[in-house]
C-alpha cells in the first residue's frame, strides 16, 4: 500500500495526493479532478461579478460556485491537515498556515482596487449604487482590510475594496471552528452541524446569516465526506464530476438548492474516486493553481480596468480578452509573487518532533526525509 504526500490546500488551491512507494504494492490515489473543479468555478464566479463583460452571455448563478469552494476546501482541509492537528499541530500555527496561504493575495487585490479608486475622476461605478468619489472611504476601508478587519454597514461589502474576499472571511472563521472543535467532531456531530446549516440556507434569507451557513454546511459536509470516501476508482467518474459542475454553474436558472444540496456533493463525491491520466492531470493541477489568484484579483482589476478606460462597450470577446489576461496574470503571480511569499512567511518547525505538521518540510517515510509540495 502506498502513502501519500498532500499538497497543503485552500478554497482556492488544489489538492493532489502524491503516492509514495513502500516496500508493498503501492495504491495511487489522485485528487486532480478537485484541482479542476476550483479552476472552473473560480472562472464562472469571474462571468458573474463581472457579467456585463460577456454580454450576450450572462452567468446568473455563478455565486453558487462559492458553496463549491467552500466544499472543496473541507475535503482539502480534512485531508492536508486533520491528521497533523490530532497529532499535535496547535491552532494558532493552523490558523496561520491559513492566513499566510490566503493574505497576499488577498491584499494584492485590496492594494489595485485602492489606487484604481483614488486615481479615478469622477469615481467608479462597480457596483450598483456604490459609487467611489470620497477619497477618505477608500483609505479608511483600506486600513481596515489590511488588518482584515470586516466592515458592518448594512448596504455595504464587508470588504469593499476586495468585495468577494467575504467568502475569504468565513473560510478563516470555519477553519478556526474546525481546528478548535476537532477532537468532537464524529460523525454524529458532523451530521448536526450540516443538518441545523442547511435547514437555515433553506429558511433564512438574511445574508448576514445566510452567509456563514453557507460556509459552514458545505465546508462540514466536504469533511464528512473526505472521511466517508470508498476505495473504489474509476477514470469516467473525473468526466461526470466535471460535467456535473460545468452543467450546474452554466444553468440559466436559480436553481441553488438543487446545486448546493445535489449536483456539488454527488460531483465532489465522484472526484474523489477519480482517476486522471498523467498529462490532463497537469493540466487540472494548473488550474488548481490559477484559481485562488483568478477569484482574488478579478474584481480589483476589473475596477482598475474601468478607472483607466472608463465605461466600455460590452461584448462577448471583452470578456473573453479579460479572462485570458486574467489567467496569464495569474499564472505569473501564483509563481513569482504567491507562492515566494508563502514559502517566506511559512511556519519554521520549531523542533523535529512536530517536523511532521509543517507543510513543506515533510515528514519521514523509511528514515528518509519526504518533502511537501506547497
Amino acid at each position: 500500500m502506498s502513502q501519500a504526500v498532500l499538497t497543503p490546500g485552500a478554497p482556492e488551491f488544489g489538492l493532489v495526493e502524491l503516492p509514495i512507494r513502500t516496500s508493498e504494492a503501492p495504491t495511487r490515489t489522485y485528487f486532480h479532478t478537485l484541482a479542476a473543479m476550483r479552476g472552473i468555478a473560480a472562472l464562472f464566479v469571474v462571468t458573474y461579478h463581472v457579467g456585463p463583460y460577456f454580454r450576450p452571455f450572462n452567468d446568473p448563478v455563478g455565486y453558487f460556485a462559492v458553496d463549491l469552494f467552500f466544499l472543496l476546501s473541507g475535503c482539502v482541509i480534512e485531508a492536508s491537515y486533520g491528521d497533523k492537528l490530532r497529532g499535535g499541530l496547535s491552532l494558532l500555527s493552523f490558523i496561520r498556515i491559513r492566513l499566510v496561504r490566503l493574505y497576499p493575495l488577498y491584499m494584492l487585490g485590496t492594494i489595485i482596487t485602492l489606487v484604481a479608486v483614488t486615481t479615478a475622476r469622477g469615481g467608479i461605478q462597480f457596483a450598483p449604487g456604490i459609487v467611489w468619489t470620497n477619497i477618505l472611504h477608500p483609505w479608511l476601508m483600506f486600513v481596515l482590510g489590511a488588518f482584515f478587519i470586516p466592515v458592518c454597514a448594512k448596504g455595504n461589502f464587508i470588504y469593499p475594496l476586495n468585495p468577494p474576499a467575504w467568502s475569504l472571511f468565513w473560510e478563516v472563521m470555519v477553519n478556526l471552528v474546525y481546528a478548535a472543535a476537532l477532537p468532537v467532531l464524529n460523525r454524529k456531530t458532523l451530521a448536526v452541524v450540516i443538518a441545523i446549516a442547511g435547514a437555515v440556507l433553506i429558511g433564512i434569507h438574511a445574508d448576514a446569516i445566510r452567509d456563514p451557513a453557507r460556509a459552514f454546511f458545505s465546508f462540514f459536509l466536504g469533511v464528512l465526506m473526505y472521511r466517508e470516501r470508498g476505495t473504489w476508482k474509476s477514470a469516467w467518474a473525473g468526466r461526470a464530476a466535471l460535467a456535473i459542475v460545468c452543467v450546474t454553474l452554466a444553468w440559466q436558472r436559480d436553481i441553488y438548492v438543487v446545486a448546493v444540496f445535489l449536483a456539488f456533493p454527488a460531483a465532489v463525491w465522484l472526484a474523489l474516486h477519480a482517476e486522471a491520466g498523467i498529462p490532463i492531470s497537469r493540466l487540472f493541477d494548473r488550474l488548481g493553481d490559477v484559481s485562488y489568484p483568478i477569484y482574488a484579483l478579478h474584481m480589483p482589476l476589473a475596477i482598475l480596468l474601468l478607472a483607466v478606460a472608463g465605461p466600455l462597450a460590452p461584448s462577448l470577446w471583452m470578456g473573453l480578452a479579460f479572462i485570458i489576461t486574467l489567467i496569464v496574470l495569474a499564472v505569473i503571480l501564483n509563481r513569482y509573487y504567491d507562492a515566494p511569499l508563502r514559502r517566506l512567511f511559512a511556519p519554521r518547525p520549531e523542533t523535529q518532533k512536530n517536523r511532521d505538521h509543517i507543510p513543506g518540510v515533510g515528514r519521514m517515510v523509511a528514515g528518509k526525509p519526504v518533502q511537501y509540495r506547497g
